[in-house]
């Protein structure tokens, strides 16, 4: 089965970094805005976009502080179900923190799969200028996706697998439903 992988250095201890993917606070900064997590064994992280139009829902199968967070997709388009997102984290050289991140067992490369592995990558440098003390504000709160009404939710996260081709002018629409 197909594996979206990704490795970025980030200038934050890993105790930051498991913050920023395993809080509800930490989540809306860097992803979307609608996000909530019950970081515990088998506890829940939920995505929404566009309004609910397309939600997420993630059952925590590993917490390791500062090391490691794993997520089994319960909840979402067909694609997802069944995948799993892992971040696993290592003490940099010099400080900081590696992130090794997947998302594991697509059934094929068709589909959302390509676009999803773009969007990771943006994801990646959205959690990177996070944790470093950026302020990117949520992903998908900056973009806009204009193709959304025409495929809807078999994208990545609903209308949200954008390309550079696809982002419209201005900070975008607001993906999310929940408070700035």
């Amino acid at each position: 089965m197909p594996d979206i992988l990704h490795k970025i250095r980030i200038d934050a201890p890993p105790e930051k970094v498991y913050e920023a993917v395993t809080t509800t606070a930490g989540l809306k900064s860097w992803w979307t805005r609608d996000s909530s997590s019950d970081a515990r064994p088998g506890g829940k992280a939920t995505f929404g976009f566009h309004k609910r139009a397309t939600t997420f829902e993630m059952r925590y199968d590993a917490l390791e502080p500062g090391k490691r967070v794993v997520w089994a997709c319960e909840g979402g388009p067909d694609e997802w179900v069944g995948t799993k997102v892992s971040f696993d984290l290592e003490q940099g050289e010099g400080g900081g923190t590696v992130v090794r991140f997947a998302h594991r067992d697509w059934r094929s490369t068709d589909g959302a799969y390509p676009d999803c592995n773009t969007v990771w990558g943006y994801l990646m440098h959205s959690l990177k200028s996070h944790c470093e003390g950026g302020t990117p504000g949520p992903y998908f709160r900056r973009l806009g996706h204009s193709a959304f009404a025409e495929v809807g939710p078999r994208l990545f996260l609903g209308p949200v697998c954008a390309l550079p081709s696809d982002v419209e002018g201005g900070e975008g629409r607001d993906y999310g439903t929940g408070p700035t």
